[in-house]
This record gives structure tokens, C-alpha cells and sequence, in this order.
């Protein structure tokens, strides 16, 4: 299985020094994709150093808008982990996580264990095209309850795993930017709508030629 990171970093030179390296020496298959603000300067000059995918987004438009621009800018993979620059990963995850996937059907969504909860997961591709409206994290959230209502997608179709062994470390002090309050009621109408598929999607269906 083919598996990318999706990294938004916000002028996080150690933190994004400290994935990186995390994920070389514990799970040197999975490629990174790199999303940083266009006036980080440092940013790529760390990547140079790793076997990365780099790009950079508009300034100032949130977590949400660079996973997803992650996902268009490195669209052929088979999975997707939801990475972030304060996080990083411990040995023997990325074999726990493998073993997970393979034992329950090679699909679905397949949360991390930070110690806290499903905040960061890995979606096989089939699962965003079939049930996360095809992105990574959707488009009308700024940073935070994406994670939620793709948890909540994944229950409702019997594809949410919890990957006890696959360990990582979020060493979160805050957030980087600042959220809008209104995620939270975005999220709670989204909920009571039954979390529509009204944005286009980044994946789409493959069909044979």
C-alpha cells in the first residue's frame, strides 16, 4: 500500500524538523507532502534535507485548506494519514497500523493513538471517495472538527478503527493560528444535516478505460 502524510506546516521549524524525522526512521515507505505559507522561508530548506513533496498554499487560510491542497498536489496514493507539524511518530506504528488495515478489509478510516483520541487518522482512498466527499478534510472548516465529522462518517458506515499500537506523540500548546468559533457550529449543522456531500470533491471515482 502506497501510503502519503499530508503535512500543513505554520513556521514550525522544529516541529516540522522532528515528523520528518520520525517518519524516515520509523516508516521510511510513507511519503510526505508538504504545505507551508509562501513567506516560510525555512520551511523548504528543511525539506530539501528529506524525501518530500513540497508545495506551498495562499497565505493565512487554515490547516483545512492545506490538506486538502496536500491531497490534490499528490492525488495517486492509496491511503492518506492526516499529519500535522506537532506531531511525531513512534517505532512500530507503521507496522501496527499496516496489520490493522489488513485485517479489517484494506478500507476504512484507521485512527492514530496519540493518548487522547481519533484527531489523527489514516483514510485508505476508497473511504474518501466513498464516504468523505472525496477530500481530505472538508472545505468549510478552518482547523478544527474536520476530524470529527470524518470520524463520524466513518461510524455511521462501520469503517472507523482504532489502531492501538500504532503510537505517536501530539504535542499540541495551542493552535498555530487562530480558529474561528464557528467551526464548532458549523460542525453541529453539518451533524443535523447528516453531513452533506455539498463541495467538490478532490478524488473522484477511477474508471477502467
Amino acid at each position: 500500500m502506497n501510503i502519503a502524510i499530508l503535512i500543513p506546516t505554520y513556521f514550525r521549524p522544529q516541529g516540522l524538523r522532528k515528523i520528518l524525522q520520525s517518519l524516515k526512521d520509523t516508516s521510511p515507505l510513507v511519503h510526505p507532502v508538504v504545505v507551508a505559507e509562501p513567506d516560510d522561508t525555512t520551511a523548504p530548506l528543511i525539506c530539501k534535507k528529506f524525501p518530500v513533496t513540497f508545495t506551498t498554499c495562499p497565505p493565512r487560510r487554515g490547516a483545512g485548506y492545506s490538506w486538502n491542497l496536500a491531497l490534490a498536489t499528490a492525488p495517486n496514493f492509496d491511503a492518506y494519514i492526516l499529519g500535522a507539524d506537532d506531531c511525531y511518530y513512534l517505532p512500530g506504528w507503521y507496522e501496527a497500523m499496516i496489520k490493522c488495515i489488513d485485517d479489517n478489509g484494506g478500507s476504512g478510516l484507521f485512527g492514530l493513538n496519540d493518548g487522547t483520541g481519533v484527531q489523527h487518522y489514516l483514510m485508505t482512498r476508497d473511504f474518501i471517495i466513498q464516504h468523505n466527499g472525496g477530500v481530505m478534510a472538508m472545505p468549510y472548516y478552518w482547523g478544527w472538527y474536520m476530524d470529527l465529522e470524518s470520524v463520524a462518517r466513518a461510524r455511521r458506515v462501520g469503517k472507523c478503527f482504532f489502531v492501538i499500537d500504532a503510537k505517536m506523540v501530539h504535542n499540541w500548546h495551542g493552535s498555530a493560528t487562530i480558529i474561528p468559533k464557528g467551526d464548532k457550529t458549523l460542525f453541529d449543522q453539518r451533524r443535523k444535516a447528516g453531513f452533506p456531500d455539498d463541495f467538490p470533491p478532490i478524488l473522484e471515482m477511477e474508471f477502467p478505460a
